[in-house]
């Protein structure tokens, strides 16, 4: 969610700067568990990153900023072409499409700068379908997207990617590069050590870092922090340029999933 916010952290922090090539995730050494938290974390990282880069860059958005951001986390996560990836993706679609069951939809949420929690579930499969029909027939079926919207889909992946990255092409460094990102971990709660685990361990602030430098060069450095919130969120701040993961939001994603095992 993109937020400008004011607040002073008065815990303990671990401070890590990372210049160099950021590491991989290992999703060998994940539990399927593990897998939904960290895949959904990716996704919403990225989405930051998404109102990062409009944000410092100074890119037009034609529509909500909301959906673009949701739409570049999509778009990376479908261009790193792995089993992990696409995982994530339906991964996050399920948690968006859980979420939904339990929204109010009064006619102030029509008005939100986020798309209701069931078409945010619902673009990411239309993605997915749209860069592979048969891969993700699945996904299809158990949202049952009909033959039309098969066709549709495609339209909108090619429309969205080809945008997206048409548009990031003009910020691409010329030579290797490495943007500077500060990584701050707040120290947790007793209830949130899981938490900040899954974020060191998982390694997707690192594989979302890895995305950003291999296609853009930012104008400045770059803090992102896990920290306690108090409620399930995550934020870009414009302010000092941070991109804030809660610790609430992962302890979400696992309850989500603990609950629909």
């Amino acid at each position: 969610m993109f937020k400008y916010i004011n607040y002073t952290l008065f815990f303990v922090y671990i401070l890590l700067v990372i210049t160099g090539p950021a590491k991989a995730l290992d999703a060998n050494n994940l539990t399927e568990r593990e897998e939904y938290i960290v895949g959904n974390a990716l996704h919403v990282t990225l989405h930051e990153m998404g109102h990062l880069l409009i944000d410092q860059l100074k890119i037009a958005v034609l529509g909500q900023e909301e959906d673009a951001a949701d739409n570049f986390a999509t778009i990376a996560l479908i261009d790193k072409d792995t089993a992990f990836a696409d995982n994530a993706l339906a991964n996050t679609a399920h948690f968006w499409f859980v979420m939904a069951e339990d929204q109010d939809n009064a006619a102030g949420a029509f008005f939100d700068e986020h798309d209701l929690d069931i078409q945010r579930a619902y673009r990411i499969v239309c993605h997915l379908v749209g860069v592979d029909p048969k891969a993700f027939d699945y996904l299809a079926e158990a949202a049952e997207l009909s033959q039309d919207n098969y066709d549709s889909c495609g339209d909108s992946f090619e429309q969205t990617a080809d945008s997206w990255f048409a548009t990031l092409d003009s910020f691409k460094p010329q030579t290797e590069f490495e943007n500077q990102f500060i990584l701050e971990f707040e120290t947790p709660k007793p209830e949130y050590k899981e938490a900040l685990t899954i974020i060191q361990n998982g390694l997707f602030i690192e594989d979302a870092i890895d995305f950003i430098n291999h296609n853009v060069k930012l104008p400045k450095p770059v803090k992102v922090i896990a920290a306690s919130c108090g409620e399930p969120n995550a934020f870009y701040d414009s302010a000092d340029v941070s991109v804030t993961i809660c610790y609430e939001l992962i302890d979400l994603y696992g309850a989500i999933y603990d609950a629909t095992e």
